[in-house]
């Protein structure tokens, strides 16, 4: 008769044999908005629009900056969900996100009239997803199952 405690190790070691497949649905679910962004910004919206968005961002380089975030994002959306150089493409994405966010979203979130209090939970929101998505992290997972 199993104890307890093996009866429990053996949930975590069955949990951590399918994990796997959560990692792929997350890998396809993240590559596949990627992709899509990227297309969207070279087929469907023109990328002229992109270009004179980041001129109204004070972006250096506007034209050769579009084309460099819609080719990042759709070559690098495709490249996650095959599995093909994903630390990669996805450092490359991190820090198209990362000058999107500190160029367009946060300054235009910090403008409204939040109070103090609201703009000082919404800091503390992101510095605690950036601790969860650490500690989540494929690379840390994967040490772990070795």
């Amino acid at each position: 008769m199993p104890t307890i405690v093996q009866r429990l190790v053996g949930v975590r070691h069955s949990l951590t044999a399918y994990q796997w497949v959560a990692l792929l649905l997350a890998r396809l679910a993240i590559g596949f908005f990627f992709l899509m962004s990227g297309y969207n910004k070279l087929f469907v919206h023109s990328i002229q629009d992109l270009q004179a968005g980041f001129v109204e961002w004070g972006l250096p380089w506007p034209v050769l900056s579009a084309w460099l975030d819609a080719l990042v994002q759709l070559l690098g959306g495709f490249a996650i969900m095959v599995g093909l150089g994903t630390r990669l493409w996805a450092l490359l994405i991190g820090l198209a996100m990362l000058v999107a966010s500190v160029v367009a979203t946060i300054p235009d979130v910090l403008q409204k009239d939040l109070p103090g209090a609201a703009q000082l939970h919404f800091l503390q929101s992101c510095q605690h997803l950036g601790r969860v998505l650490d500690e989540y992290s494929t690379d840390t997972t994967t040490t772990q199952l070795w």
